[in-house]
């Protein structure tokens, strides 16, 4: 049965007369007045062109009147071509919106998008503590029906497997116990994330790991130890948070069974505790790092059988060495080769009682070990300058 208020009801049609036919023709026109075009009757596209230019501005969203920081108010982007652009009427299951924070937040936080209410936005089911919004950074949120809230989330731009920019690391104001990281992005091991660093990080090797810069970066499950390689690694939250810690593992095992929110992580560095459980400083050039104090591993005199020896440069790297030497009567040889592959060897020949230096490159193996000989010197060295990290 048909009403007078001109509604369906009853799957019977309502009675409709004249003006309601002019009515109806007010629609499509307010549809393309709004849209910012001049009504004509000589294009018969406008309905279509509005309707794609109230598409176009898609889900980006501002804040608006009375928006504040931890209280969020959007409404639909400003533009002058479209003074008269309709908002959303409901949040739907699902409904993702992109806008550009003006106010940082400094705790829980709600938004109120286009009027519709209020609602707590969350990362991973959790209220925001502060510092999750940052000041011109674009956030885009899915709307939770079921909870009720909005989800924050960060779309980026995967980067590619092994990436790295920036990122160096340097002993800090302590230089015997902190490392500084400078800002910098890579791609995380396991190729699912990126890790963007946007401030200088201190992390200290001599306390145990607490999140944040200039507090300790040390596993609570280990302890540090004299001559000791440390790898150092980058951490990330779901949420982009960034921190960084040591670790004896390739995997940062013991670095994230106290970092208990983060799940991805990269390996920028090694750092090597010397025989006072201190960091030995050092210099980095892109991915090769120098010691600051080359260190004298093997010296001697007379001959040096064939031996694996240890030298001061991580495991599995490519080392900078520099042999010395002075020879005796006869032909003096000084070889130093990579245990694994020994026609990748670094040989020093010389004649007679000539001083000689060689300096080149080795491999280490997984003790940072490599194979050594003399066969006839008055005395020799082996001088281990730095290593090159191939991984970074």
């Amino acid at each position: 049965m048909a009403v007078s208020d001109k509604t369906w009801t009853d799957n019977s049609a309502p009675d409709v007369f004249g003006d309601d036919y002019n009515g109806m023709n007010l629609e499509p026109n307010n549809a393309i007045s709004g849209s910012g075009q001049t009504l004509t009757i000589l294009d018969r596209t406008q309905l279509t062109k509005a309707q794609a230019i109230y598409a176009s501005r898609g889900d980006f969203y501002q804040e608006g009147g009375g928006s504040a920081a931890d209280v969020y108010v959007l409404e639909g982007a400003s533009n002058p071509m479209v003074p008269n652009q309709p908002e959303i009427i409901a949040l739907r299951d699902g409904m993702r919106i992109r806008w550009r924070v003006v106010n940082a937040n400094t705790g829980a936080s709600t938004i109120d998008v286009a009027g519709l209410g209020a609602k707590p936005i969350v990362i991973s089911g959790q209220a925001l503590v502060g510092g999750e919004l940052s000041i011109g950074e674009v956030v885009s949120m899915e709307f939770d029906l079921s909870n009720d809230n909005f989800n924050l989330f960060r779309e980026e731009s995967s980067l590619p497997f092994g990436y790295i920019s920036g990122l160096t690391i340097a002993t800090g104001t302590d230089a015997l116990h902190d490392i500084d990281v400078a800002i910098g992005v890579a791609r995380d091991f396991n190729n699912t994330s990126n890790i963007n660093l946007v401030s200088i990080l201190t992390k200290q090797i001599d306390a145990n790991w607490v999140a944040g810069t200039d507090q300790g970066g040390f596993p609570s499950g280990l302890t540090l130890t004299s001559s000791t390689w440390y790898r150092f690694f980058l951490i990330r939250k779901n949420d982009g948070t960034v921190d960084g810690g040591f670790d004896t593992d390739a995997n940062a095992t013991n670095l994230l069974a106290d970092a208990t929110d983060y799940s991805s992580f990269r390996r920028i560095g090694w750092v090597f505790s010397d025989g006072s459980s201190e960091i030995e400083s050092f210099l980095q050039r892109g991915n090769w790092f120098l010691w600051d104090n080359e260190i004298g591993d093997i010296t001697g005199s007379g001959a040096l059988g064939v031996a694996n020896r240890t030298i001061t440069a991580p495991p599995n790297l490519r080392a900078q060495l520099q042999i010395n030497g002075i020879a005796v009567a006869g032909v003096t040889s000084i070889v130093a080769a990579d245990i694994n592959l020994n026609a990748n060897s670094l040989n020093a020949r010389c004649n007679q009682s000539n001083e000689f230096t060689v300096n080149g490159h080795v491999f280490t193996d997984s003790s940072s070990q490599i194979s050594t000989s003399v066969n006839n010197s008055s005395s020799f060295s082996f001088i281990t300058q730095g290593w090159q990290d191939v991984e970074i």
